[in-house]
């Protein structure tokens, strides 16, 4: 398959509003920083940082002195990462690498917290990325993913048809996608046992929500309306991919093209309601899973005769 929905134009949007959207929800930093264990002079990795973007969230989030080190497999958003750490001031905390995710260019027991964001997703062998995390990591120390899960809710009160037949597509799009790439969009729930088969303990999980909601004054109407005209410029962009995924998974030509058909409308629909739209009561929802575990030490492995 060609690119999926995150193309490099689509994902620098993407990112923007969803900054503005954690501004609203305050609480996510708190549910970060305790679930994260964060603290000042912790040593961090971010595998797969990409530009940067969560990197600088976390370290954003320390109450004081820290390091970080980002990696990535890609030469430009290494570049693109420095710069963009450069601009926010932060290049005496963070820095950047170009290394391989089964192969880390990091000492054994280096980090007090290795973690990645929408990562494990993208990869076939998640149990040796995992493991190559774990390696890094210093005994009694976290390894940290956040990933989608396969909680996604769609309700649109003047089309209950096709929000029902939303929650029907999506997870066949998913199945389609591990059939030709072997990748794992839903990978959240399997976490805590991938985790677990990585030799880590203390596993913890919590989930993390993303929500759309026109009528919600939380965010502004001229977001919704961007992120609205996004989500259909990546359809728009991406439709032969889908359509592609969703074959292999054994959906009919016919219901593949009524369901993007259907799809566009709505995205227009809601487009061409105007300040109407702050009224709006359908609900978009998609859930990810936050999951740590801890690198265990040598005094647990003898409580526990292993």
């Amino acid at each position: 398959m060609s690119k999926t929905f995150y193309t490099v134009h689509y994902l620098r949007r993407s990112r923007e509003l969803y900054g503005r959207y954690l501004k609203s929800k305050p609480w996510v930093k708190q549910q970060y920083r305790e679930f994260l264990q964060l603290r000042p002079g912790i040593r961090i990795v971010d595998i797969g940082c990409g530009t940067g973007d969560f990197t600088r969230h976390v370290v954003s989030l320390v109450p004081g002195k820290c390091q970080a080190l980002g990696i990535d497999s890609r030469a430009s958003s290494v570049r693109a990462a420095q710069l963009e750490t450069e601009k926010a001031g932060l290049s005496n905390k963070i820095s950047y690498k170009q290394g391989d995710a089964y192969n880390l260019p990091v000492a054994d027991n280096h980090a007090d917290l290795t973690c990645c964001r929408s990562v494990l997703m993208h990869l076939q062998h998640t149990l040796e990325a995992v493991q190559e995390m774990t390696r890094i990591t210093r005994r009694g120390g976290l390894v940290a993913a956040e990933e989608p899960s396969q909680m996604i809710s769609v309700y649109d009160p003047d089309d209950e048809e096709f929000a029902k037949l939303v929650r029907e597509i999506y997870p066949l799009y998913h199945v389609g996608i591990r059939k030709l790439e072997g990748k794992d969009y839903e990978i959240g729930e399997l976490l805590p046992t991938i985790f677990r088969e990585a030799g880590l303990g203390e596993i913890r999980a919590d989930l993390l929500g993303n929500l759309l909601m026109p009528s919600d004054s939380r965010t502004s109407i001229r977001d919704v309306k961007a992120q609205i005209q996004m989500e259909l410029g990546i359809r728009q962009e991406t439709k032969a991919d889908f359509r592609r995924a969703l074959k292999a998974a054994g959906v009919s030509s016919d219901r593949i093209t009524r369901f993007l058909r259907l799809q566009e409308k709505q995205f227009r629909r809601l487009l061409a309601s105007g300040e109407r739209l702050r009224g709006n009561t359908t609900f978009f929802g998609a859930a990810r899973c936050l999951v740590t575990g801890r690198k265990r030490t040598r005094a647990w492995k003898a409580r526990r005769g292993s």
